[in-house]
This record gives structure tokens, sequence and C-alpha cells, in this order.
């Protein structure tokens, strides 16, 4: 069950980009809250709670959001999307998505890696983390953490697809036919790998016209 936090902010009653800027300068976060069959709400938010919410549960946490001086407790939400600056990397944008306790939702959860493969171990490959998170459809009060997956096995040239985990976890949702980890070989140890075969195949050539030349004499 995901932790349960809560979020202070407040209506916007100016948009735009102009407006928005200006906010930003002032610590504060323009959002968004919108859900099924209601009409979106600009709203503004403190930059450091913000962050402090995201850094005690990130994405798959429930919050609770509270807006103006509102005591009661029963908008559930959960952070949708988050903006940043490309340039400095401060968050610049919240969306906050209202939801029904009792209705699935699709929710983005964390791959978390655990152990060391076989084929970085004894084969000098690395580990290709392709897909660090996976689609998930559940209850919000099901929500995980994270999905685990152990790669401890995992030998030089294979592969876990999103196929492999539906056994331990059968409520992902994501395209079962992806890659979600690989080892594979180092670039350079594939660049020369590749040379070496090219050298190899160039040699009988080589060979083949020494043989003519000793027969033409």
């Amino acid at each position: 069950m995901p932790e349960e936090l809560v979020m202070h902010a407040n209506r916007r009653t100016e948009t735009g980009k102009g407006h928005c800027k200006r906010l930003r300068k002032q610590g504060i976060i323009p959002g968004v809250l919108y859900g099924p069959g209601e009409d979106p709400t600009p709203i503004e938010m403190v930059r450091d709670q913000m962050e402090e919410l995201l850094h005690a549960g990130g994405q798959t946490s429930l919050v609770t959001l509270l807006l103006g001086r509102e005591r009661k407790r029963d908008r559930k939400t959960i952070v949708r999307d988050l903006q940043y600056n490309p340039i400095h990397g401060e968050l610049t944008h919240v969306d906050f998505q209202h939801i029904s306790l009792t209705e699935t939702i699709n929710v983005e959860i964390p791959v978390s890696v655990v152990g060391i493969p076989d084929g970085v171990r004894n084969a000098d490959g690395i580990l290709d983390h392709t897909m660090h998170s996976l689609e998930l459809r559940c209850l919000p009060m099901e929500i995980p953490d994270h999905v685990e997956v152990d790669v401890t096995e995992l030998g030089l040239g294979q592969s876990i697809h999103v196929a492999d985990l539906l056994e331990q976890e059968n409520r992902i949702i994501s395209d079962p036919e992806r890659i979600v980890l690989s080892v594979v070989l180092p670039k350079k140890a594939v660049v020369v790998e590749e040379e070496e075969v090219e050298e190899e195949l160039a040699e009988p050539e080589v060979i083949g016209e020494e043989e003519e030349e000793a027969e033409e004499e």
C-alpha cells in the first residue's frame, strides 16, 4: 500500500506564461488539478514543499490535496506529470489527477534491479537498463513502490522482457515484447570483435592472390 501524503495548494486566479514565470521567481510552482468529469483547475504551490513531497513518496504515493483553507481531506490525487527546466533542472509545473479509490488507474512504476548479472561477473559484459519504469493498472490503494527484477542469473547476450515479469506482477500492461534489461558487450569490445572478423575474412583473399602469382611464375 502506498504512503499517503498531504499537499497544500491554492487555486490560481491568473494564467498565462508571464504570470507563471513570475510565480516561479517567487518559489511558487504552477500546476493543474483535473479528473473525470471535472473542469481542469489551475493551482499553485510552494516549490520546496512540493519537492519534499516528491522526495518522501515519489510519483507512486497517494496525495490528499487541500486547496486554500480546506480541512476536508477527501480529495485523493496522484502526481500525474512533472515538468523541469531543461537547463537548471528546477521543477516548473505539476499535474495532479483526482482519482476514486474504488476505480483502477494506470500508473508508471519504477524498476528496481537486484543482483549482479552472471554476464557482468564472468563475461565482461555490461547491464543495459532499457526500461526504467513499467505501466501497471491497479487500484490506487494497491500501487506498489516498485517492480523488483532479479538479474543474478542473466548471462551475456540474454535479456529480460516485460513478458518474463508477468508471473510475478500480473498487473503490468506494458508491451510484453519490450526488453527491460539485457547484458551486452561494451561498445569498444564489439568494435574490436568486428575488426577481427573482417581481418579473418580478408586473409584468404590475400593468400589466394599469392598462390595465383606463384602459378603464373
